[in-house]
This record gives C-alpha cells, structure tokens and sequence, in this order.
C-alpha cells in the first residue's frame, strides 16, 4: 500500500476506533497520532485511568516510506496488569493488519479490570 494511502488509513481508523474514555469502571485509551517527518507517521496509545494519568504508551504503530510501499512496525505491550502480577494486552496490533488489507471494521475493545 502506498504511504499516503496506508497513513490516511491508520490515523483514520486509530482516531474511529481505539479511543475509550475512562469511567469508574474502566480506565480509557488515549490515541496519540503524530508526524514526526513527512515520511514518517506514528501513532502511540496509552492507557487513560479516571484519574487522568496516562502511563507509558502501551502500543506504538511507525509507518515509514519505502522505495516499494510502506514499512509498518508494530510494537505491543501489556495494558494492564493486576496485584497478583497477571498482565492483560489487548490484541490492537491485530487491528493493524486488517486494516491495511482493506478491512476497516472496528472489533470490539474490553479496558475492563478484572
């Protein structure tokens, strides 16, 4: 895919579907696009407690121009994890791929605790 085709596609998705706003009972995803060189576009997510804070990116997605398309690296981490030390990740590099093969669905996301 193109670099200005799989850019728009990304941003457009990333700003469509990951974004939860934190309750009592969930924390949120904050979606941080970002063009840091015109052949360059990231965007990184990091987990939005009801407190406000938002900690470390927990997922961050680099496209680059190549001489043939675009080069797309992934990198994912945990969302979460609880007292017992068991981490949660949320399978959003998935959405990724998906998306730039054509498929713009937008597959439910659980932020909640367990």
């Amino acid at each position: 895919m193109p670099f200005a085709e799989a850019r728009s596609t990304l941003f457009k998705q990333a700003v469509t579907c990951w974004p939860r706003r934190p309750t009592p009972f969930r924390d949120g995803i904050s979606v941080s696009p970002n063009d840091p060189s015109p052949s360059e576009f990231e965007v990184k997510l990091y987990r939005w407690t009801a407190g406000g804070t938002l900690n470390r990116p927990f997922l961050v997605v680099i496209l680059r121009q190549a001489d043939k398309g675009t080069e797309v690296r992934v990198s994912e981490g945990d969302y979460s994890c609880n007292l017992a030390g068991t981490c949660k990740p949320l399978g959003l590099s998935q959405h990724v791929d998906r998306w730039l093969s054509a498929d713009l669905s937008c597959p439910p996301i659980d932020t909640s605790s367990w």
